[in-house]
């Protein structure tokens, strides 16, 4: 795994715990998310998180584009995959230990 794939997951990882800090604790999303049961925030959540990665991706095959996180290659696609896991397993687990009770 090249020292950038690392960095990528690093970010993805933040990324996912910085997503549960938004619709926990800013205002206006939480209100709007506290309402929801738990497999709607789960699948809320998800949605999001993949919604995101694909954007990454589509952006990255734009030539020159200075939002390239990852390579427009089967490589490229598969270390978002990874990226992807780590944002939820971050994001779930983030909320696990840091909601409000």
């Amino acid at each position: 795994m090249a020292a950038n794939s690392v960095q990528q997951i690093g970010l993805a990882g933040v990324a996912g715990m910085l997503l549960m800090l938004l619709f926990e604790y800013i205002p206006g999303f939480a209100g709007w998310f506290k309402e929801l049961e738990a497999a709607q925030k789960r699948l809320t959540m998800l949605i999001m998180i993949v919604v995101v990665a694909v954007a990454i991706y589509g952006l990255g095959c734009i030539d020159s584009s200075p939002w390239q996180v990852v390579a427009c290659t089967e490589q490229g696609a598969w270390d978002l995959v990874l990226m992807v896991i780590t944002a939820i397993m971050s994001n779930q687990s983030g909320h696990s230990l840091l909601k409000k009770s």
